[in-house]
C-alpha cells in the first residue's frame, strides 16, 4: 500500500512538472541591496526564468540586519511557490551563529529549491593606502594599531576580516555599512582604508584602478584574478570564505511546485551565454538539487559556527 501511494505521489509530481504550476507573478526576495552581485545575478536569472516558466518574475530587495528582514518575511509567507528567498551565506549559515535570537530557522522554516551559484571574496584597499602587498598592509596595521579602518557591509566580510585580524595579530577598526557597495564607495573615496568584498562588486573598480586587490580570501587563487595571492600564499590560515546563493521557498511549499522551479532553474543556469556573463563578475552558476542545498546549508552553518568562534565574534 505504501509503495502504491508513493508511486501515485511521484506520478502526480511528474505530471505537475510538465505544466506551469502558477498563473501569477513569482516574487524573488533578494536580502541584499541593489548593485550587489546577488541582486545583479538574480535579475539576470530572473529574466531567463520568466521565459522558461512563462510567468513574470518580480525581484524585490528587502535589505536589513544581514538579511534577517528578507529571510524572515519569506519564512512567514504563504507556501504557494509564489515567493522565494535568494538565500545566501549570511541568511542561511552565518546568522544562526551571529545572533542569539534569530526569528527564523535556516533549515526548518524553508523548503530548498536549488543551490544556484558561488562568488569569491577579495581584500581590497583604496588608492590612498600605500600598501602594495598583503605583507605591506599587515606591517602598516601593526605600526598603527587601531588607526586603519575596514568597511563591513555583510556578515562574510566581517567574519573574513576578523579572522585575518586574529591570525595576523593586527588591530583594524570596523566601520559598519548596510551593504558592501556602500562600504566600497567609501574605500574608493579614501574615507575607509580597506574592505573584504565579493568580486562581483569589486571587479569593475579593480579594473579601473579605483581599488587595489591584495588577497583572495580563500585557500586558492581565483580564476578571475589569478595574479592576486590567496590566504595560503600570504601565510594565513587556509579558510574559504565564499559567497553563495541558494533559492528557498517557505516550508510547506508543495513538492510539485518545488520540482517545477528546480527543473526551470537547472535549464536556465545551464545556458552558456548566461554562465559566461555571470563569470564576468567572478561568479559561477550551479543549479544544484534541493538535497544538495540542504546538505550544503548544514555544512556551511557548522563551518561558520566554528569560524565565528575562532574569530572571537560574540553573538548579538
Amino acid at each position: 500500500m505504501k509503495s502504491l501511494l508513493a508511486l501515485g505521489l511521484w506520478l502526480a509530481s511528474m505530471t505537475a512538472t510538465a505544466q506551469p504550476y502558477v498563473t501569477q507573478p513569482i516574487k524573488l526576495v533578494v536580502p541584499t541591496g541593489p548593485g550587489s552581485i546577488a541582486d545583479t545575478v538574480t535579475r539576470l536569472i530572473g529574466q531567463a526564468l520568466s521565459q522558461q516558466l512563462e510567468q513574470p518574475i518580480v525581484v524585490e530587495n528587502k535589505v536589513g540586519a544581514n538579511g534577517i528582514i528578507g529571510a524572515d518575511a519569506v519564512a512567514k509567507a504563504a507556501p504557494d511557490g509564489l515567493t522565494l528567498i535568494v538565500g545566501n551565506v549570511s541568511t542561511h549559515a552565518i546568522n544562526a551563529a551571529m545572533y542569539d535570537k534569530l526569528p527564523y530557522d535556516p533549515v526548518r522554516d524553508f523548503a530548498p529549491v536549488s543551490l544556484v551559484g558561488f562568488v569569491p571574496y577579495v581584500l581590497v584597499v583604496g588608492e590612498g593606502v600605500t600598501a602594495k602587498t598583503v605583507a605591506d598592509v599587515l606591517a602598516l596595521a601593526r605600526a598603527q594599531p587601531g588607526k586603519l579602518t575596514y568597511a563591513s557591509g555583510s556578515a562574510p566580510s566581517i567574519v573574513a576580516m576578523e579572522l585575518i585580524k586574529r591570525a595576523a595579530g593586527i588591530d583594524v577598526l570596523q566601520v559598519n555599512y548596510k551593504t558592501v557597495p556602500q562600504g566600497l564607495m567609501d574605500v574608493i573615496s579614501g574615507r575607509i582604508d580597506m574592505q573584504v568584498a565579493d568580486t562581483g562588486v569589486a571587479i569593475a573598480h579593480i579594473r579601473t584602478g579605483k581599488v587595489r586587490p591584495l588577497m583572495s580570501v580563500s585557500s586558492q587563487r581565483t580564476t578571475l584574478l589569478p595574479e592576486v595571492p590567496s590566504l595560503a600564499d600570504a601565510g594565513l590560515p587556509k579558510v574559504d570564505v565564499i559567497g553563495w546563493w541558494g533559492w528557498y521557498a517557505p516550508a510547506g511549499t508543495p513538492p510539485p511546485a518545488i520540482a517545477r522551479l528546480h527543473e526551470a532553474i537547472v535549464k536556465v543556469t545551464a545556458q552558456q551565454a548566461l554562465r559566461e556573463r555571470v563569470a564576468g563578475f567572478g561568479a559561477e552558476l550551479k543549479g544544484g538539487s534541493p538535497a544538495e542545498l540542504v546538505a550544503f546549508t548544514r555544512e556551511q552553518s557548522a563551518l561558520y559556527a566554528r569560524l565565528i568562534k575562532e574569530a572571537g565574534i560574540k553573538p548579538q
